[in-house]
């Protein structure tokens, strides 16, 4: 028979003395426990259960004890409280309660005044004892052992199974990979060979770019690790999915070259956010407390301070917008004018080209000759952008034709960036073609060695931290030096955990995005990203876009009634403030663990200044040992920090992003041997910088 545990919480929603008893204790099956002040309060299931009733909720002053709770004198509405903890807590292992009369009582006080406290009480069923675990599988393939001295390794290992290692001797690094075939190679080590029925080797250069990846990931290094995976070397190809694919390798090792002094900066652009055209719509004339949104926009913009901007344009490519998306170049141009005083790059995206594409089908070139169509849409995009242009908005130097437009085919991508191209060049346009605005395929950077584009715009929406960036980053830089140009790595969209935070956990979710999504932006700038977008500035209100509570994770929510910073303004705010561009960007490794710290840090060039980030997502406080370039040795920093809960607690101002703490508690000085040393609290983001 299932058994039940029930869990009793008890919570305090305002400083004050419970009308419940605050110890720990247990009745039977049930769990009794009580937390001061008005914090999210977090509770799990033991042994893994999950909540399967709500027993009991109440805010006001319950009365009673563990499995007896009786509603006191003042007691809010019983439904409202009872349908909020099932809605945030029913069928999961656990989950956060905030603790207040907003959610407690639809924000109604039930007893003006009157000391409260909130009780619940849960139940937990008990799960049944794990299976037990599977045999084991067999062992994954050992990794190739790494050559002799100047001799050749070599190596196959199939699809699934594992990253391909390539290693070598003490002192040695990889010096030039001789063979790689991503498909069904012959042969064996060391005589491996291209298969002509299941190859990456076609004319169209499938073939080079296994080779081309692998020497992108391991050229100069001791020993690395290269995905077989599909989202590497491309899905389809070179022949069908049911194909037992494999990736051979073949690579010389040399004695390695001197180390230089420090790893060499990237170019950095800015910390920033997608800004989309609700905003420039009738909307913004909506007004709260006597500023219109658009009054408000700009002055939040002008707090965030950020140096990019993509900016989203749904209504000027002919095809028709929804009605309460029309507006004016006009209505643009206050949006644009902030945006130039700032120094903020933009990136111009547009929705879907409005024109039909040649079918010349799956090639890497364009559909040629362009059609007139073609011709006339990319001339009247060109020309649209260039009166903005002439307008003084020299500050947009990047454009895409397409949001998301991933289901195409290479040659239809390839004859609109085509287009785009020549439209630009004929009316002496200085901005650069994005490639394909979505997530990372190999596609892109395949067909950008076959296309005029200028960069690449990725989306990331996952609960990743950006982990995996350096894979197609290393590709796309490989790429720009064998093309002999630079091609910007762009992070075009990117969300945090689950993406949107509107459900009943939306308090505490807005608290770790507020930590999570900046841990984003710190991998961007750590991998050699060129700008980092977050989706979105403005949350789209629903009026406006009917639905848009799915996209509800804006720094600043919209609706009818209120404008609201979110806790995510105050921590993303920190990183677009204090990282902007144009910068050198490096990645920075605390010397005592060098993978567990997300860190990272920028010197502007107008200024020279610096800025320093550091994230400790861990429970515990941490001591770190940020070992930063050498050039920051002996410099004086100001520190500003975020914590989970400032926001909801009330420790920073409304719409005011954090400043530092007075006195020496506020300030912290780099050694002279470059290294950062300071203690950073459990689940704090922590900024450095010369300037505030």
């Amino acid at each position: 028979m299932m058994h039940l545990l029930s869990l009793l919480l008890l919570c305090v929603c305002a400083s004050s003395s419970l009308s419940c008893a605050p110890d720990l204790n247990a009745t039977g099956n049930d769990l009794c426990g009580c937390q001061p002040d008005g914090s999210p309060l977090t509770f799990t299931c033991a042994g893994g259960g999950t909540i399967t009733g709500v027993v009991f909720a109440s805010i006001g002053t319950p009365g009673g004890s563990c499995g007896s709770f009786s509603r006191g004198a003042c007691d809010g509405d019983p439904a409202a409280a009872k349908a909020y903890v099932a809605g945030a807590c029913l069928g999961k292992a656990g989950c956060t309660l905030a603790t207040d009369i907003q959610h407690f009582n639809g924000g109604s006080d039930p007893c003006v005044g009157t000391p409260k406290s909130c009780a619940v009480e849960v139940t937990c069923s008990t799960p049944q004892p794990p299976a037990p675990p599977p045999p084991p599988g067999p062992a994954p393939p050992s990794p190739p052992a790494p050559p002799a001295p100047g001799a050749q390794g070599c190596g196959v290992v199939p699809v699934g199974g594992g990253p391909f290692t390539l290693s070598c001797a003490p002192s040695q690094v990889v010096a030039n990979v001789s063979f790689a075939s991503y498909g069904t190679p012959t042969g064996g080590c060391p005589s491996l060979a291209h298969n002509p029925l299941c190859d990456a080797d076609d004319p169209q250069g499938w073939g080079a770019n296994a080779a081309f990846a692998v020497e992108a990931l391991c050229l100069g290094k001791p020993r690395c690790a290269v995905p077989v995976d599909p989202m590497l070397f491309g899905s389809e190809f070179p022949c069908s999915v049911r194909a037992q694919k494999t990736l051979g390798v073949t690579w010389v090792c040399a004695d390695a070259p001197a180390p230089a002094p420090e790893p060499a900066p990237t170019r950095w652009q800015g910390v920033g956010f997608n800004v989309w055209q609700h905003l420039f719509s009738e909307a913004a004339n909506q007004t709260y407390n006597g500023k219109s949104a658009r009054d408000v926009w700009m002055e939040l913009f002008a707090r965030a301070n950020a140096t990019f901007v993509r900016m989203l344009d749904f209504g000027h490519d002919a095809r028709p917008p929804a009605p309460a998306f029309n507006f004016s170049t006009a209505q643009l141009l206050p949006y644009l004018t902030q945006m130039k005083s700032q120094g903020t790059e933009v990136y111009w995206t547009d929705f879907h080209p409005n024109v039909a594409p040649s079918s010349c089908g799956n090639q890497f070139g364009p559909c040629l000759p362009l059609t007139p169509q073609q011709v006339a849409w990319a001339a009247g995009r060109a020309t649209f952008l260039a009166s903005l242009v002439a307008l003084g908005f020299d500050n947009i130097k990047h454009y895409c034709f397409a949001n998301e437009l991933e289901n195409v085919d290479f040659g239809p991508w390839a004859t609109y960036a085509t287009a785009i191209k020549q439209a630009f060049q004929a009316q002496n346009l200085s901005i650069g073609v994005v490639g394909l605005d979505d997530t990372y395929s190999p596609e892109l950077w395949l067909a950008a060695k076959h296309q005029p584009v200028d960069a690449l715009s990725l989306h990331a929406y996952d609960n990743s931290s950006f982990s995996a960036l350096a894979t197609p980053m290393a590709v796309w830089a490989r790429l720009g030096a064998l093309v002999g140009r630079p091609l910007p790595f762009i992070f075009g969209e990117f969300g945090g955990p689950g993406g949107d935070f509107s459900g009943p956990n939306q308090v505490a979710e807005d608290e770790m995005a507020a930590l999570l999504v900046p841990q984003k932006a710190i991998a961007a700038i750590a991998a050699g990203g060129y700008a980092a977008s977050y989706w979105i500035f403005f949350g789209p209100p629903t009026w406006v876009w009917p639905g848009a509570e799915k996209h509800d994770c804006g720094l600043v929510q919209w609706t009818l009634t209120n404008i609201t910073c979110r806790p995510l303004f105050y921590g993303y705010g920190l990183m677009t403030r204090y990282f902007r561009g144009p910068a050198d960007a490096y990645a920075v490794v605390d010397v005592t663990d060098p993978s567990a710290l997300p860190a990272a840090c920028v010197r502007q060039h107008s200024s020279n200044l610096w800025s320093v980030a550091a994230l400790n997502v861990g429970q515990q406080p941490r001591g770190v040992q940020l070992q930063l370039p050498k050039a920051t040795a002996g410099l004086a920093l100001y520190k500003l920090t975020y914590t989970y809960n400032d926001a909801t607690s009330g420790k920073v101002s409304s719409c005011e992003l954090p400043q530092p703490e007075p006195g020496a508690a506020g300030q912290v000085a780099v050694g002279a041997d470059g290294v950062l040393t300071d203690n950073l609290p459990p689940l704090t983001l922590a900024v450095y910088t010369q300037t505030l």
